[in-house]
């Protein structure tokens, strides 16, 4: 259709006086792509903008079950995915999609996702609760572990902080922190005070609570044994 025409193409003000005479927005082509993924798939800022100010479904998905977020990432399409991103649920949504995809370009996809400013470090915890063995690799590969949250914070420091909490919480938490680390994430990685997930997990032990630091003893085991196999 023409509005999705003028959205591929960044025709802002074709796009604008489309919406204004009352076409409809959420339109489709054979992919069955909107004006809204059109917008997205070309990098377009201007028509993407101006479809998501005129209320463009930003959960609709194409053929293959890609969103308007999905393809900017997959296209390699940084500021619009940034834009898009507030609109998701912080990119976690498409991170956890991107994430169960075996897909050659999937860790490319998600590493866009990343540097537009998509939340890794709650996916990353939440695939490690979840257990989800590959779904971690991939986000690790591409560059989830580190991650950082306002408080400067990666979603392996996180893990080793929960492990304070008591009964099932804590549980999860060490569970958490086992699949992070069998899966490759960097504990190099330092905090805002210059400390690694490994220091923090030191200065548990220091204060009785070994969880943490056997987690990483553990794991350092399991990588050793492995790697002899």
């Amino acid at each position: 259709t023409a509005l999705l025409l003028a959205a591929a193409n960044g025709q802002v003000g074709t796009l604008e006086a489309l919406l204004a005479a009352g076409v409809v927005k959420e339109a489709r082509n054979i992919r069955e792509e909107t004006a809204l993924m059109r917008a997205a798939r070309k990098g377009h800022v201007g028509t993407l903008e101006a479809l998501l100010a005129a209320g463009a479904n930003m959960e609709a998905k194409d053929n293959i079950g890609r969103t308007a977020l999905m393809l900017a990432a997959c296209k390699g399409h940084v500021a619009t995915a940034k834009i898009l991103i507030p609109h998701d649920v912080n990119g976690i949504n498409a991170l956890m999609s991107v994430a169960s995809d075996d897909d050659d370009e999937a860790i490319k996809t998600a590493a866009i996702l990343l540097e537009a400013g998509a939340d890794g470090v709650t996916t990353l915890l939440d695939l490690a609760r979840q257990g989800s063995h590959q779904g971690l690799e991939r986000l690790i590969k591409a560059g989830a572990d580190k991650a950082k949250n306002t408080q400067g914070k990666t979603a392996l420091m996180l893990a080793v902080e929960m492990t304070t909490a008591s009964g099932n919480d804590s549980e999860m938490a060490l569970k958490a922190l086992e699949a992070l680390l069998l899966a490759g994430a960097d504990t190099e990685v330092k905090d805002n005070e210059g400390k690694t997930a490994k220091a923090h997990a030191i200065e548990l032990a220091n204060l009785g609570n070994e969880k943490a630091l056997l987690a990483f003893e553990a794991a350092s085991q399991k990588s050793f044994a492995s790697w002899l196999r």
